[in-house]
């Protein structure tokens, strides 16, 4: 993980940008607004709870804060979704100071991002739809940070298995 820390409004950032999660986007059948198709955009894991797998779908959203819908974020997620059927997911957790109180709050943002052909990156910011939607996204990272590490130690075992190797045959020489 990287970390920034910004001294001007104490803003420390942590990326999350290597779990590999992607989002896909679902036509939403006989829904339209002016003429245009809708989508619904997801986030999705097969999840092993207890020995039964399952499917975790937690939808996602271009909702701001104030609950209006942003219509120019649509325009936005297709443009990202033209260069693929699916798109990248960063995950930043951040910690700011409460300027009154003095405690540090912290707050986790979501963002889309595709690349086109010639570099430029198209990123949008994106929220679960519901609090189920993020209970669910929250198990999808937990989950996915668990297969990095697992995957990690194993990597690491290979490796100091083959070191053994290579001190007897220099011992040997």
């Amino acid at each position: 993980m990287k970390k920034l820390e910004n001294k001007k409004n104490n803003l420390v950032e942590k990326e999350v940008d290597i779990l590999g999660l992607k989002v896909t986007r679902e036509l939403l059948n006989a829904k339209t607004i002016a003429g245009n198709d809708m989508y619904a955009y997801f986030v999705r894991k097969m999840i092993s709870v207890n020995g039964v797998e399952r499917e975790f779908r937690a939808e996602m959203s271009v909702k701001s804060s104030s609950k209006s819908v942003d219509y120019g974020g649509y325009e936005m997620l297709d443009i990202i979704f033209m260069m693929s059927d699916e798109a990248h997911l960063s995950v930043v957790e951040d910690t700011m100071t409460n300027e009154i109180t003095g405690e540090f709050v912290p707050f986790t943002t979501y963002e889309i991002w595709n690349q086109d052909d010639e570099g430029t990156v198209y990123s949008y910011k994106i929220k679960p739809m519901r609090e189920s939607d993020k209970a669910k996204l929250n198990v999808i990272i937990q989950k996915r940070m668990r297969e990095l590490e697992l995957e990690a130690e194993a990597a690491a075992a290979t490796v100091e298995a083959k070191q053994p190797k290579k001190d007897a045959e220099k011992e040997n020489k």
